[in-house]
């Protein structure tokens, strides 16, 4: 039985994850962005600052500059300036930063760097700006951006976490929304599959709800109905005329045998009536197995269904038709060293096999092999009729099933009206069953695939016949 549609590759999960791409590109690419401008707002904003500082500690002589910087440095303890005078040899002269940064330009531009600071805390993140004030020394000004960076990493890692918890909720509420339609695929595949066997019936469910699916299931439930409603119709005339003129023909076979046994045996009309009267039996067998075929396809009850043990059914088919493999010297073997019970109706069965094992039978050549057996595995049960004839072409493998098919190894010159395969199609199409055709070593294997056996049972015993030559 072949798998339901996997979630992974159905169109609705491939939309979730093109959004999950997508909705990851765009935030990663909104967060880049975020951050440029936070950062050029905070730095534009404390670069302002420290203008106005470099200005106004600018104007002051190099005499009162360091007055005025110790003073602020005092005034200032619990801000987030910093201030440094430098000697040429860079030895602080006043201010509360020990040194000036290592390779530091002196242009008066705002620039960010580490400091580190008289209280022993150092800052990873400062805005710096560098002066000289006197020939031979430097004024440094600084503004701690710690905390700001402390708080614009908050920001982000908020809108990170927030943004996963989106992009996860999206990608399950998808997933989720994925498998509401596998559902409806699962249950529109197994009713497809009821049409395929011929229940003309089914029809695919509809929700009400308008969407795709509804749609489809829809045009599909109306070709539906237009294919039983014109099969039925063609079934009917079928069946009808096969069972209108089973009557006249029964009448005329009776006719022409009462026309026989008034002739002489000498009588030269006598061998055209005898022909007569075998192309009639022929008609009415044809008829007959067509309006059986058209009876096994109508049966849709299981009332004859039970558990039924292969091993006696084989036997009772293999017992009736040894006495015909007798008459045209074949070896008919019986194998059941492998038995198993399955749930079938025994009398279509029974019916199905007494067609193949005399299509076997007839198309063997004289002194032949015909096998019958069945072959259990540990996930199948199946029966096989082997024959060592002409065989069937692998084109014509599924032709043969059909309706009124004679095939080319029917060029033998066998009668025939190329209904009993189509009896055993039908019969595995209401089991449930599978055929497979496969050519043997010498001509054909027919088997009949039964699902999984559910008792098993094993027989030492290989029963064979071999009939005089």
């Amino acid at each position: 039985m072949a798998s339901g549609p996997n979630i992974w590759r159905t169109s609705t999960f491939r939309l979730v994850l093109l959004y999950a791409i997508l909705f990851s590109a765009s935030i990663g690419a909104l967060f880049c962005f975020v951050e440029f401008q936070i950062n050029a707002y905070v730095n534009r904003q404390v670069d302002d600052s420290l203008n106005w500082e470099r200005r106004y500690f600018v104007a002051f002589t190099p005499a009162d500059l360091r007055s005025h910087l110790t003073s602020r440095v005092a005034r200032d303890r619990h801000s987030h300036n910093y201030y440094g005078l430098f000697a040429a040899d860079r030895s602080v002269i006043a201010g509360d930063i020990l040194s000036p940064p290592p390779r530091f330009p002196v242009d008066g531009l705002p620039h960010s760097s580490s400091i580190t600071l008289a209280s022993g805390h150092d800052s990873a993140h400062a805005r710096v700006v560098a002066i000289r004030v006197a020939s031979d020394e430097t004024l440094v000004l600084a503004y701690d951006t710690g905390e700001l960076v402390a708080v614009t990493d908050a920001l982000l890692r908020s809108l990170v976490w927030g943004s996963l918890a989106l992009l996860v909720a999206g990608v399950v509420g998808g997933i989720v929304w994925s498998v509401r339609p596998i559902r409806r695929i699962l249950e529109i595949q197994r009713i497809t599959r009821l049409v395929v066997r011929g229940d003309l019936k089914q029809r695919l469910p509809v929700t009400g709800r308008n969407d795709e699916l509804d749609m489809m299931s829809g045009i599909i439930n109306h070709m539906l109905s237009d294919i039983e409603r014109l099969i039925n119709e063609v079934k009917s005339v079928c069946d009808a005329i096969a069972h209108d003129l089973r009557t006249p023909l029964a009448r005329l076979h009776t006719l022409l045998n009462t026309l026989e046994s008034s002739c002489e045996e000498s009588d030269p009309k006598r061998r055209v009536v005898t022909q007569a009267i075998g192309q009639t039996d022929m008609l009415l067998a044809r008829f007959g197995a067509l309006l059986r075929v058209s009876e096994i396809e109508q049966l849709q009850r299981r009332s004859g269904f039970s558990d039924i043990s292969l091993n006696d059914l084989l036997s009772d088919v293999y017992e009736l038709y040894v006495p015909l493999a007798e008459a045209k010297c074949l070896r008919f073997m019986l194998d059941v060293r492998q038995n198993a019970n399955v749930h079938a109706d025994r009398a279509l069965m029974f019916e199905a096999l007494s067609n193949l094992v005399d299509n076997a039978i007839k198309f063997a050549p004289q002194d032949g092999v015909v096998t019958l057996a069945v072959r259990t595995t540990r996930h199948d049960v199946s029966i096989e009729v082997a024959d060592n004839g002409p065989g069937i072409p692998h084109e014509e493998h599924e032709a043969v099933l059909k309706r009124f098919y004679r095939g080319k190894r029917n060029s033998t010159g066998q009668e025939g009206h190329g209904l009993g395969l189509s009896i055993v199609a039908a019969v595995a199409r209401l089991h449930e069953f599978r055929i497979e055709i496969s050519n043997a070593e010498d001509g054909t294997r027919i088997s009949i695939h039964c699902g999984e056996p559910f008792v098993a049972e094993r027989s030492s015993a290989t029963v064979s016949y071999e009939a005089a030559a």
